[in-house]
Protein backbone atom coordinates (compact mmCIF):
# COMPACT_ATOMS: atom_id res chain seq x y z
CA UNK A 1 0.00 0.00 0.00
CA UNK A 2 1.64 3.67 -0.97
CA UNK A 3 -1.81 5.74 -0.29
CA UNK A 4 -1.00 8.31 1.87
CA UNK A 5 -5.01 8.69 2.84
CA UNK A 6 -8.31 6.90 2.69
CA UNK A 7 -9.29 9.27 -0.34
CA UNK A 8 -5.96 8.44 -2.42
CA UNK A 9 -6.73 4.35 -1.39
CA UNK A 10 -10.08 4.43 -2.76
CA UNK A 11 -8.69 5.59 -6.27
CA UNK A 12 -5.49 3.21 -6.60
CA UNK A 13 -5.61 0.61 -3.59
CA UNK A 14 -6.69 -3.06 -3.41
CA UNK A 15 -9.87 -3.19 -1.37
CA UNK A 16 -8.07 -4.78 1.81
CA UNK A 17 -5.65 -2.09 1.50
CA UNK A 18 -8.41 0.31 1.40
CA UNK A 19 -9.74 -1.26 4.37
CA UNK A 20 -6.66 -0.75 6.39
CA UNK A 21 -6.76 3.35 5.47
CA UNK A 22 -10.45 3.84 5.50
CA UNK A 23 -11.95 5.59 8.51
CA UNK A 24 -15.26 3.93 8.21
CA UNK A 25 -17.31 7.51 6.93
CA UNK A 26 -18.37 6.77 3.41
CA UNK A 27 -19.06 10.38 2.79
CA UNK A 28 -15.70 11.99 3.91
CA UNK A 29 -14.79 14.79 2.53
CA UNK A 30 -10.93 15.99 1.98
CA UNK A 31 -11.01 19.89 2.11
CA UNK A 32 -9.83 20.35 -1.92
CA UNK A 33 -11.88 18.67 -4.03
CA UNK A 34 -15.37 18.40 -2.79
CA UNK A 35 -15.57 15.00 -3.97
CA UNK A 36 -16.85 12.29 -0.94
CA UNK A 37 -15.10 8.52 -0.79
CA UNK A 38 -17.86 7.20 -3.09
CA UNK A 39 -16.63 9.96 -5.70
CA UNK A 40 -13.05 9.24 -5.91
CA UNK A 41 -13.34 5.87 -6.13
CA UNK A 42 -16.38 6.16 -8.57
CA UNK A 43 -14.68 8.68 -10.79
CA UNK A 44 -10.97 8.63 -10.62
CA UNK A 45 -10.41 4.81 -9.56
CA UNK A 46 -7.46 3.66 -11.06
CA UNK A 47 -6.75 -0.35 -9.60
CA UNK A 48 -8.16 -3.45 -10.87
CA UNK A 49 -12.12 -2.87 -11.52
CA UNK A 50 -13.05 -5.90 -9.84
CA UNK A 51 -11.23 -4.47 -6.62
CA UNK A 52 -13.14 -0.77 -6.97
CA UNK A 53 -16.43 -2.48 -7.82
CA UNK A 54 -15.58 -4.07 -4.11
CA UNK A 55 -14.77 -1.04 -2.38
CA UNK A 56 -18.24 1.04 -4.12
CA UNK A 57 -20.24 -2.17 -2.02
CA UNK A 58 -18.29 -1.05 0.58
CA UNK A 59 -18.98 2.60 0.85
CA UNK A 60 -22.60 2.23 -0.10
CA UNK A 61 -23.39 -0.67 2.50
CA UNK A 62 -21.73 2.07 4.63
CA UNK A 63 -24.05 4.72 3.86
CA UNK A 64 -22.48 6.57 1.17
CA UNK A 65 -24.64 8.75 -0.44
CA UNK A 66 -24.76 8.78 -4.64
CA UNK A 67 -26.58 11.74 -4.97
CA UNK A 68 -23.44 13.52 -2.23
CA UNK A 69 -22.58 16.89 -4.80
CA UNK A 70 -19.69 19.01 -5.14
CA UNK A 71 -19.23 22.53 -4.54
CA UNK A 72 -20.31 22.70 -8.25
CA UNK A 73 -23.30 19.96 -7.74
CA UNK A 74 -21.48 17.31 -9.68
CA UNK A 75 -22.60 13.83 -7.79
CA UNK A 76 -20.43 10.60 -7.95
CA UNK A 77 -21.42 9.79 -11.20
CA UNK A 78 -21.57 12.38 -13.09
CA UNK A 79 -17.91 13.23 -12.10
CA UNK A 80 -17.31 9.19 -13.03
CA UNK A 81 -19.22 10.44 -16.89
CA UNK A 82 -17.03 13.36 -16.96
CA UNK A 83 -13.66 12.33 -15.47
CA UNK A 84 -13.76 8.49 -14.66
CA UNK A 85 -15.34 6.52 -17.78
CA UNK A 86 -12.60 5.82 -19.38
CA UNK A 87 -11.49 3.62 -16.46
CA UNK A 88 -14.21 0.98 -16.55
CA UNK A 89 -14.79 -1.69 -18.74
CA UNK A 90 -18.19 -1.39 -20.98
CA UNK A 91 -19.59 -3.99 -17.96
CA UNK A 92 -18.48 -2.01 -15.30
CA UNK A 93 -19.86 1.46 -15.90
CA UNK A 94 -23.51 -0.55 -16.66
CA UNK A 95 -22.91 -2.18 -13.29
CA UNK A 96 -22.26 0.97 -11.83
CA UNK A 97 -25.07 2.90 -13.21
CA UNK A 98 -27.41 0.00 -11.77
CA UNK A 99 -26.09 -0.06 -8.63
CA UNK A 100 -25.62 4.05 -8.28
CA UNK A 101 -29.95 4.08 -9.45
CA UNK A 102 -30.66 1.25 -7.03
CA UNK A 103 -28.77 3.35 -3.95
CA UNK A 104 -31.02 5.95 -4.58
CA UNK A 105 -28.88 8.26 -7.34
CA UNK A 106 -31.02 11.44 -8.65
CA UNK A 107 -31.28 10.67 -12.42
CA UNK A 108 -33.17 14.68 -12.40
CA UNK A 109 -29.82 16.28 -10.70
CA UNK A 110 -27.98 19.08 -12.97
CA UNK A 111 -24.95 20.37 -12.06
CA UNK A 112 -23.81 23.71 -11.74
CA UNK A 113 -23.48 24.09 -15.64
CA UNK A 114 -26.63 22.58 -16.74
CA UNK A 115 -25.72 19.03 -17.18
CA UNK A 116 -27.47 15.98 -16.26
CA UNK A 117 -26.44 12.26 -16.14
CA UNK A 118 -27.40 11.43 -19.63
CA UNK A 119 -25.89 14.65 -21.22
CA UNK A 120 -22.39 14.24 -19.66
CA UNK A 121 -22.82 10.37 -21.18
CA UNK A 122 -23.89 11.76 -24.78
CA UNK A 123 -21.10 14.42 -24.77
CA UNK A 124 -18.18 13.75 -22.46
CA UNK A 125 -17.98 9.92 -21.47
CA UNK A 126 -14.78 8.04 -23.24
CA UNK A 127 -16.76 5.18 -24.66
CA UNK A 128 -18.76 4.03 -27.93
CA UNK A 129 -22.30 4.35 -28.10
CA UNK A 130 -22.82 0.63 -28.15
CA UNK A 131 -21.20 0.86 -24.77
CA UNK A 132 -23.64 3.46 -23.53
CA UNK A 133 -26.98 1.83 -24.82
CA UNK A 134 -27.09 -0.19 -21.54
CA UNK A 135 -25.69 2.80 -19.42
CA UNK A 136 -28.65 4.75 -21.19
CA UNK A 137 -31.45 2.43 -21.24
CA UNK A 138 -31.22 1.72 -17.28
CA UNK A 139 -30.91 6.09 -17.09
CA UNK A 140 -34.01 6.41 -18.95
CA UNK A 141 -35.80 3.48 -17.27
CA UNK A 142 -35.17 5.09 -13.99
CA UNK A 143 -36.84 8.20 -15.49
CA UNK A 144 -34.03 10.44 -16.49
CA UNK A 145 -35.66 12.72 -19.20
CA UNK A 146 -33.50 13.60 -22.49
CA UNK A 147 -35.82 16.80 -23.42
CA UNK A 148 -34.70 19.03 -20.41
CA UNK A 149 -32.63 21.73 -21.89
CA UNK A 150 -28.92 21.64 -20.50
CA UNK A 151 -25.86 24.21 -21.45
CA UNK A 152 -26.63 26.28 -23.92
CA UNK A 153 -30.28 25.66 -24.01
CA UNK A 154 -29.89 22.43 -25.71
CA UNK A 155 -31.06 18.59 -24.47
CA UNK A 156 -29.47 15.49 -24.88
CA UNK A 157 -31.14 14.53 -28.10
CA UNK A 158 -29.90 17.90 -29.57
CA UNK A 159 -26.42 16.95 -28.60
CA UNK A 160 -27.11 13.29 -30.27
CA UNK A 161 -27.95 14.69 -33.62
CA UNK A 162 -25.19 17.44 -33.46
CA UNK A 163 -22.95 14.63 -32.75
CA UNK A 164 -22.67 11.81 -35.71
CA UNK A 165 -21.07 9.69 -33.08
CA UNK A 166 -23.99 9.70 -30.64
CA UNK A 167 -27.01 8.97 -33.00
CA UNK A 168 -27.12 5.63 -30.75
CA UNK A 169 -28.88 7.67 -27.91
CA UNK A 170 -31.10 8.80 -30.68
CA UNK A 171 -32.15 5.30 -31.09
CA UNK A 172 -32.45 4.22 -27.24
CA UNK A 173 -34.05 7.18 -26.48
CA UNK A 174 -36.88 6.06 -29.11
CA UNK A 175 -36.95 3.30 -27.07
CA UNK A 176 -38.47 5.23 -24.02
CA UNK A 177 -40.69 7.12 -26.20
CA UNK A 178 -38.85 9.89 -27.39
CA UNK A 179 -38.36 9.82 -30.92
CA UNK A 180 -38.15 12.42 -33.54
Amino acid sequence: MGSVDQFDSAKYDSYDDFLVAYGGDPNAVPVVPSVNLLGMAVSRGAQDERERRRIVERLLADGGDPNFATRNGEDAYMLCLKQGAHNWTAEGLAWLTGRLLAAGLDVGRRDAWGNDAPMLSVCNAKKTSEELAPVWRALLAAGADPTVPGPQGKTSLDWAREFGWRHGFLDVAGEYGYGE
